[in-house]
């Protein structure tokens, strides 16, 4: 009983959901209690003799005088694990994945933890500036633990997807090309913005890098090489990387300069214009109309697909409604094109133009069937 020796095996289960605040670099009192103690030096003499204090009768009993544990930890692919890395700003690494790790504890106390965890899914949440930027983790990533339980080794990569004019990343390289090919790296193309995690879990080293998706690198040759030129030069790789996360676009050597606008301040006006009055519309229908979930997005741009500037505004029009106690959802909506080169799909009787029918499996809506 005083030396027990305990065997565990021990499963995370898929209803878990646990966070870690890890601690910050500059420590602070969290409490005062107990820091300054108070007492009245002229109070009654009875209330701090030793002899009015009550003998403890569990004084004798003997003490524990070790634990000796062992034990494995797995984990269910759906539990969640939360590890806020900066409390203030809200920064914080969302886990979802497969753990092999053995631990104990031996009679002197002192913990240890050994194996990885395979992460399957999950974000990281950063701050910047008033700007909230969320980077999906990509498949593939570990933590690691060789011992210490807070000495892990993060091997993490996520990814953030910026959609943006690849003409402000090579200007000089595509001077001497025809009007309508210059037109074309004004148009929106994907490039991914990685983060790497690497090094210890209290203090990782984190670096960044941009490339296209590999069914865009035949597209976009010269792009796919000046990422690779820029790769070589660390300074200015983080400069266009915050550039895409601040700004939403890369920058060139004078930052002030944007060669993706356009002649005019329409198309600026309109894309601003066009939020505002969407978030208007849902809260306008969330507020009038019961019984239904209606959603309105506008997107407004300038399309170069054609080779010259066309302004294109497109309207998103969704309703979805839930049936036989939320068991059923069924969503309508479609796009219309209300501006465009091509002005397809205006007519508003083709509001049914995708339909989607789901049927919850499980309360949590975890598994469910699509048509």
């Amino acid at each position: 009983m005083m030396t027990p020796v305990v065997n565990a095996d021990l499963k995370i289960n898929k209803a878990t959901d646990v966070t870690f605040v890890l601690p910050g670099v500059n420590p602070e009192i969290e409490d005062r209690q107990g820091v300054v103690q108070f007492f009245d030096a002229y109070g009654a003499a009875e209330s701090d003799s030793l002899f009015l204090i009550e003998k403890d009768s569990l004084a004798a009993t003997t003490s524990l005088g070790g634990l000796e544990l062992t034990g494995t930890i797995q984990s269910d692919t759906a539990a969640l694990i939360t590890l806020i890395t900066d409390e203030r700003n809200g920064d914080a690494v969302k886990i979802k994945g497969k753990a092999s790790l053995s631990g104990g504890i031996d009679k002197s106390g002192k913990m240890s933890l050994t194996g990885d965890y395979q992460l399957q899914s999950g974000s990281y949440q950063i701050t910047l500036s008033v700007l909230k930027r969320q980077f999906t983790i990509q498949p593939g990533s570990t933590i690691t633990w060789n011992g210490d339980p807070l000495s892990a080794t993060l091997d993490i990569t996520a990814q953030y997807v910026a959609n943006t004019q690849p003409i402000n990343l090579l200007p000089s390289e595509i001077t001497s090309l025809p009007s309508a090919e210059v037109n074309r790296y004004k148009s929106k193309v994907p490039f991914n913005v990685l983060l790497t995690m690497k090094g210890d879990l209290m203090k990782p080293q984190i670096t960044f890098d941009i490339e296209l998706p590999n069914n865009e690198k035949s597209r976009w040759p010269n792009v796919d090489n000046k990422l690779a030129y820029i790769r070589g030069d660390d300074a200015e790789l983080n400069k266009q990387v915050f550039a895409l996360l601040l700004l939403g676009r890369f920058v060139q050597e004078n930052p002030l300069k944007n060669s993706a606008e356009g002649t005019s301040l329409a198309t600026t006006a309109k894309s601003s214009v066009s939020k505002i009055l969407a978030d208007q519309l849902n809260n306008l229908a969330g507020s009038l109309i019961q019984g239904v979930d209606l959603n309105f997005g506008i997107n407004s741009e300038d399309d170069y697909t054609s080779g010259t500037a066309t302004s294109r505004t497109d309207l998103n029009v969704g309703v979805s409604k839930r049936l036989l106690n939320d068991k059923i959802k069924v969503s309508v909506g479609s796009n219309f094109e209300l501006e465009g080169p091509s002005n397809t799909n205006e007519n508003a009787s083709n509001i049914a133009g995708d339909i989607a029918i789901d049927y919850m499996l499980s309360k949590d809506g975890r598994y469910l069937l699509r048509a």
